[in-house]
């Protein structure tokens, strides 16, 4: 089993691609990206979910990724989702301004990647 700070480093090493899903981290790491016991929800509002199943490893490691401020989350396309062979169990999220995406009152995936803070646009961050 991969403490927090080699599963921190091990995803962050994907920095190379341009973004990476979190059905290619299940993907990858099975053990923390989809057998855990926790979610991910966006900070944007508390129905937005972004990924289920993570480990309190995971969880720790994705915490540690944002603190660096070397990787944030954007909101994808849940194509890229259906590409890598895993979406979630939920409605999509479809509202686009952030009142309405307050409205809803249970859960709703938000299809989101990590991507590097150096590929990110002024208007991302």
């Amino acid at each position: 089993m991969m403490t927090t700070d080699e599963l921190a480093t091990a995803v962050l090493a994907m920095r190379k691609r341009e973004h990476v899903s979190f059905a290619e981290l299940a993907r990858e790491w099975p053990e923390h990206f989809r057998d855990g016991r926790f979610e991910i929800r966006s900070s944007v509002a508390p129905n937005l979910v972004i990924w289920v199943g993570v480990s309190e490893t995971c969880a720790d490691a994705l915490e540690k990724i944002k603190n660096r401020t070397v990787a944030y989350e954007a909101a994808s396309s849940p194509l890229v989702y259906l590409i890598d062979g895993c979406t979630l169990n939920y409605p999509l999220a479809k509202a686009k301004s952030r009142k309405a995406l307050h409205s809803y009152k249970r859960p709703h995936w938000i299809p989101t990647v990590m991507r590097p803070i150096e590929r990110a646009r002024p208007s991302q961050l």
